[in-house]
């Protein structure tokens, strides 16, 4: 019963039928479209793939992407996917080739360490003009060199940049 409803037929009629449906305890099945679920088990699911992902242990991915989400409809470029997914679980021909070919761990020739998309990416002192020239708002605004910033879901530069950076210093090609 809805009191703005007094006096009114059509409203009046409605709550009497609201009150008998209440009483008889009866629930009458209706259909429902399955349209309608797929948000709800969409979400389900996102939820149940983010907790597994969160308890993973010595997930290298979960550094720069640690949110799971569902890939995007739009188009791509395969060979831009497949080298971003390379750069960010850090496993490439230049960085880990040596395992397929029985080999030493590479080194860095200008710095002694060992080889990394990320000492490549962010601390090799070499490659400091480089990264000025490519990632010129990291300098202006003082952010860090962070693979996230670079290579994560949220980048501070398009990807687009990182590959120039990369073309740039002649790694490109071996990644």
């Amino acid at each position: 019963w809805v009191p703005s409803h007094v006096g009114i037929q059509g409203n009046e009629k409605a709550d009497r039928a609201a009150a008998e449906a209440a009483a008889s305890g009866e629930i009458t099945p209706t259909a429902f479209p399955h349209q309608d679920l797929r948000p709800l088990l969409r979400r389900a699911i996102n939820h149940n793939w983010q907790e597994f992902w969160t308890t993973q242990k010595d997930n290298k991915l979960h550094v720069i992407k640690p949110y799971v989400r569902s890939p995007g409809s739009s188009p791509s470029n395969r060979l831009q996917d497949t080298l971003a997914s390379r750069l960010r679980i850090g496993h490439t021909h230049l960085t880990h080739g040596f395992l397929l070919r029985r080999e030493d761990p590479p080194i860095c020739v200008h710095c002694g360490v060992q080889l990394t998309i990320l000492h490549i990416l962010c601390t090799c002192p070499f490659f400091e003009e480089q990264r000025k020239k490519h990632f010129q708002q990291f300098y202006k605004y003082y952010l860090p060199f962070h693979p996230t910033l670079l290579i994560g879901d949220e980048p501070a530069v398009p990807f687009q940049k990182v590959l120039h950076f990369l073309e740039d210093i002649n790694i490109l090609n071996k990644l």
